[in-house]
């Protein structure tokens, strides 16, 4: 079976998670199809053909169940491209990795800051909201720092009030 390197976007517009796939880490065939499955067709490119290994199928196709199988979702993507896990379809050898390398670079400029209307169309959990609302001190923090929080002189710490240790028995 072929082995090759490359880049994977795993991350969904405007927001970018790159992930490299190197000579120690490499990509069956296999699994290249199933992340373009999973991320969507431009989302693994730069592909490089980076050896041959001899490889189990269902070796392989248990590799991919166990490491891409976690969500239902991901589950039906792998019985749809490879066949139930019981009568599995033979895993391509190989792929047309000129085919694959296509996909074209992101338009603008991926490392600068997020334009305010991204930023806002980002989900965020009710949760995470209402905590970001509340003030510093509810959350056990402290509202205001002091220089002596710089300096290292003794200041009481009233938030943590000290109490006399039991005597022992």
């Amino acid at each position: 079976m072929n082995l090759y390197t490359a880049t994977i976007n795993i991350g969904k517009a405007p927001v970018r998670h790159e992930i490299v796939r190197g000579p120690e880490n490499t990509l069956t065939p296999a699994e290249i199809l199933l992340l373009r499955a999973i991320h969507g067709d431009d989302s693994v490119y730069k592909v490089e053909f980076a050896g041959e290994r001899a490889v189990d199928q269902k070796r392989e196709r248990t590799r991919l169940d166990v490491k891409y199988g976690v969500s239902e979702a991901n589950k039906k993507t792998i019985e749809r491209l490879f066949g139930p896990a019981l009568a599995p379809h033979p895993l391509p050898m190989a792929i047309d990795i000129d085919a694959l390398n296509h996909a074209p670079e992101p338009d603008g400029d991926i490392d600068g800051a997020l334009d305010e209307p991204a930023l806002k169309a980002m989900p965020a959990s009710g949760a995470a909201k209402s905590r970001a609302r509340r003030p510093v001190s509810e959350l056990g923090g402290q509202d205001e720092v002091t220089e002596a929080d710089f300096t290292g002189d003794e200041v009481p710490d009233t938030r943590f009030p000290l109490t006399e240790a039991a005597p022992a028995a």
